[in-house]
């Protein structure tokens, strides 16, 4: 079965499909182009909606249709073969076996046979790198291996104790709070590196930058303990 989305509308009381697509980005960009003119007409209550279906998209009308093959060779080296990022990204929609292509970008990519990074991705290499960087003085080396083995010899020695009562992730969050690591603690330096990483814009909201506060210690401890369980360590480090 695959997913089928559908613009639709009340008229007069009545539901009626107003336009109807196997990728959801062709519904969002058909309600910005006719939004104004359906409702010049009268229809209210315009959404998106889904329905599953045993129809197949067809690969002439669809044109950034891709195989799970042409996908899977270009994600599967940079991202271990996790294409959910890609699909969280909004990159990429399943549809049955085959994907649908909403990047354009990506589309030339896949096509060309050309390795590219999600979103996620790309931000996860990069504060790894960061968080690496920022050690490296402290281990005296600039190995990866060398670091990576610096930070969990001192978090073993200084916080492991923590482990049994709170868990691993927030006894790591309080060892970096300490300043265990080098990296950035006030607020102004961890809002900057949010919109050098385009976590957040820079003309951030409020609400933006207290979520980006709230959850930083907590997201670079998740970073740590990956680094320490080699999960996903970053390409290009040495």
């Amino acid at each position: 079965m695959n997913k089928y989305f559908e613009v639709i509308g009340k008229f007069e009381g009545d539901l009626e499909v107003l336009f109807g697509s196997f990728d959801r980005v062709d519904c969002k960009y058909e309600i910005e182009a006719e939004k104004t003119s359906w409702k010049d007409q009268g229809y209210k209550g315009i959404k998106i909606v889904s329905r599953l279906t045993d129809e197949k998209p067809d690969p002439t009308v669809y044109e950034n249709l891709a195989s799970k093959k042409e996908v899977m060779q270009i994600v599967s080296d940079l991202n271990e073969g996790d294409i959910q990022s890609y699909i969280e990204d909004g990159l990429i929609t399943k549809v049955g076996k085959q994907y649908l292509i909403n990047d354009k970008q990506l589309l030339t990519e896949i096509k060309k046979g050309v390795k590219i990074m999600s979103k996620s991705s790309e931000l996860d290499r990069t504060v790894k790198l960061y968080i690496l960087n920022c050690a490296s003085d402290q281990a005296g080396t600039n190995e990866m291996m060398q670091i990576i083995k610096y930070i969990d010899d001192r978090f073993n020695a200084e916080y492991h104790w923590l482990v049994p009562k709170v868990g691993e992730v927030n006894a790591v969050t309080n060892w970096l709070q300490g300043l265990a690591l080098n990296i950035d603690f006030n607020n102004y330096e961890i809002l900057k590196l949010a919109v050098k990483w385009q976590s957040i814009p820079a003309d951030y909201s409020e609400k933006q930058a207290d979520k980006i506060l709230s959850n930083y210690w907590h997201f670079m401890a998740n970073k740590v303990l990956q680094l320490i369980n080699n999960y996903r360590l970053p390409k290009g480090a040495k």
